[in-house]
């Protein structure tokens, strides 16, 4: 089960993109649009995913209260891999603007925190299988890879020429084409795959891999 706590959200805020330009929203409002899907059809595509290096969603209850919380209860259907039964793998330090490993990660990590080398291909090795029965015969684009959820996030099914309109996910894990001017749709795929490497960077540097001073501002430190 996956717990979200309604008040630290309601002050985590990040980008994305309105129109022709960018606004601010606050993670509650993310997770509530993300919700709003899954209480869709969105509950039964999470359901029909059946990878071991996938987790699935089954239903969702939300606290009335309005710093309650809200409860995602999710199935690990025998994942091979450790990462998944040991939380996530990384998490961003918002004062240090970096990431560093936690739970089971970080037993195996650094004495910077970071993921070795050897280790990070292992964890390469499942989000890359797991996406390409994601891409190839879900027909769903994950759209939120990054080191904190690697195979949980707002999952989205793509047309035919494998398209999604939209930029669900985490700003500073955007591929270019989420970012153009006149967007109207992108590769669901591409996406995935662009925000796999700057997961990559994040598990050997601890860093991201865009950042410009100008961003100090924003929770993530740049993008």
């Amino acid at each position: 089960m996956k717990v979200f706590r309604k008040l630290p959200l309601r002050r985590q805020r990040e980008f994305m993109r309105s129109g022709e330009g960018m606004t601010v929203r606050t993670h509650l409002d993310k997770v509530y649009g993300e919700l709003e899907l899954s209480l869709g059809w969105g509950v039964l595509l999470m359901k029909g995913i059946t990878h071991p290096g996938c987790v699935r969603l089954y239903a969702i209850f939300d606290e009335a209260h309005q710093n309650g919380k809200i409860y995602a209860v999710l199935e690990n259907p025998g994942c091979a891999s450790q990462h998944v039964p040991g939380g996530q793998v990384m998490d961003w330090d918002e004062v240090k603007c970096r990431f560093f490993a936690v739970g089971m990660a970080a037993q195996e990590a650094d004495a910077s925190g970071l993921i070795p080398e050897e280790k990070m291909k292992v964890y390469l090795s499942d989000l890359l299988e797991a996406l390409s029965y994601l891409h190839a015969v879900a027909m769903v684009a994950h759209r939120d890879v990054k080191p904190q959820n690697l195979l949980l996030g707002p999952a989205l099914g793509m047309d035919e020429d494998h398209l999604v309109h939209g930029t669900e996910g985490t700003y500073p894990f955007f591929s270019p084409e989420m970012c153009q001017t006149g967007y109207v749709g992108h590769d669901g795929r591409k996406a995935d795959m662009w925000a796999t490497g700057v997961c990559v960077w994040a598990f050997l540097l601890g860093t991201l891999p865009f950042h410009h001073e100008d961003g100090r501002g924003h929770p993530w430190c740049g993008g």
